[in-house]
């Protein structure tokens, strides 16, 4: 007979995928500065356009970051009077997708963050809705949307000392500093809910057994 005892990490709970486009590039995993820190184990892979996002990439992880970009919803790139609509069934597909080939796993969509582009804001905040709702009527709270809103100013736009120099869409350091805390914040906060709910849980069940 051989036996094998493994133990699983707990930080195996927080291990992240990130698949993003280019707002999520210069997101780092590891210790130090600028980080998602030795806690958050994980890695970034870039998807320029929700059709390019690969369900493949999400095998191995705890948790999933589904990170929207700008790319799809730029005016140029918009063809006919329901694109916004076909995205949103695209990403309806690769959502069913990695949750058939990863049934455990943890799996977040942010929304997309608005830009300092008025018109394309149209778009974007159209989309978020549609994501939203989307979200809230076929996967049962099993995916979390999470919102931007604070990464906005007075009138609905990317605030300037989020993004780049000069630049109507991309965050800067100050930005991406922000994002992280922010997608660390929910995955914490999603596991604290299900050891929570755990611990309840074997509670319970340890009531009911004869002592």
């Amino acid at each position: 007979y051989s036996i094998t005892l493994r133990t699983i990490d707990k930080k195996f709970s927080r291990s992240t995928i990130i698949l993003g486009d280019s707002n999520t590039k210069t997101i780092k995993f590891g210790s130090g500065v600028g980080t998602m820190g030795q806690s958050f184990p994980g890695k970034r892979v870039k998807a320029a356009k929700i059709g390019s996002i690969d369900p493949c990439d999400c095998i191995g992880y705890s948790n999933a970051v589904i990170v929207c970009g700008t790319n799809d919803l730029r005016v140029d790139n918009l063809r006919g009077e329901n694109a916004i609509y076909q995205l949103v069934d695209i990403l309806r597909m690769k959502i069913e997708q990695i949750k058939k080939l990863c049934p455990r796993i943890k799996l977040f969509v942010t929304a997309v963050l608005p830009t300092r582009l008025p018109k394309m804001n149209n778009n974007i905040m159209m989309f978020n809705r549609l994501v939203d709702e989307l979200l809230s009527a076929n996967f049962n709270q099993t995916v979390w949307h999470i919102g931007v809103g604070h990464f906005l100013d007075s009138r609905g736009l990317l605030a300037t000392n989020l993004t780049r120099s000069g630049d109507d869409i991309h965050l800067g350091i100050y930005g991406i500093a922000k994002f992280v805390r922010c997608v660390k914040h929910w995955v914490y906060v999603r596991a604290r809910q299900e050891w929570t709910r755990r611990g309840k849980h074997n509670q319970s069940v340890g009531s009911n057994n004869p002592t």
